[in-house]
């Protein structure tokens, strides 16, 4: 007499089991997720923003002459255009030599104005995330930073601190880049108090 032997698998009860098990684990784990991938898209942001500094700043020194790092608004988060403005709670950002302003688009390295050097749009994580700029009193806004052939900044009202925050709740960590006189660039995290703490601003 043959013996029937079961078929190698699953039984129905085995893989509705499963999927529950799955589902409450993705259930658990979503927020957490969420809240991950919103910390990225600051963090994107800010190190957009510090790159952009950090190369007006070397370009300046390298060059021995002023540049200017400056926020823009743009009709569109993800391309340059030259409809943009001066703005504080930023979309892109422009290193030229020239004011940018209605020039954004234009191609690096041109001997008329802006005279841009380098630019870019920040893009799709700004739906998330908000950006501001202040100068060095801390409650007026700034849009632009002058840097020197010695790579300090120049003039009244410069930005002294970009913020870098997440729109829609307290569950992400802010991030904020300092601009010193002197000019060096520096990312930190305003919620971080502890004195020994390097991220500390």
């Amino acid at each position: 007499m043959l013996t029937r032997v079961p078929a190698p698998g699953f039984t129905l009860i085995e893989l509705v089991v499963t999927l529950a098990v799955f589902g409450l684990l993705a259930t658990a784990v979503a927020p957490d997720v969420s809240a991950w991938l919103r910390q990225q898209r600051v963090r994107q942001v800010a190190s957009s923003l510090q790159s952009g500094l950090q190369a007006a700043r070397a370009e300046a020194v390298r060059r021995n002459s002023e540049l200017l790092f400056s926020l823009v608004a743009l009709r569109d988060a993800r391309n340059l255009d030259n409809a943009c403005t001066l703005n504080a709670q930023a979309q892109g950002w422009v290193v030229s030599q020239d004011s940018p302003v209605s020039a954004c688009a234009a191609a690096p390295g041109g001997a008329t104005s802006p005279r841009l050097v380098r630019a870019a749009a920040l893009g799709t994580a700004l739906t998330s995330v908000q950006v501001s700029a202040l100068a060095a009193d801390g409650r007026t806004a700034a849009t632009q930073v002058r840097f020197d052939g010695l790579g300090q900044v120049r003039g009244a009202g410069a930005i002294a601190q970009i913020t870098v925050a997440d729109r829609r709740g307290d569950d992400v960590r802010a991030l904020a880049l300092r601009v010193s006189t002197g000019g060096q660039v520096r990312l930190c995290e305003p919620a971080v108090t502890a004195a020994d703490d390097p991220r500390r601003c």
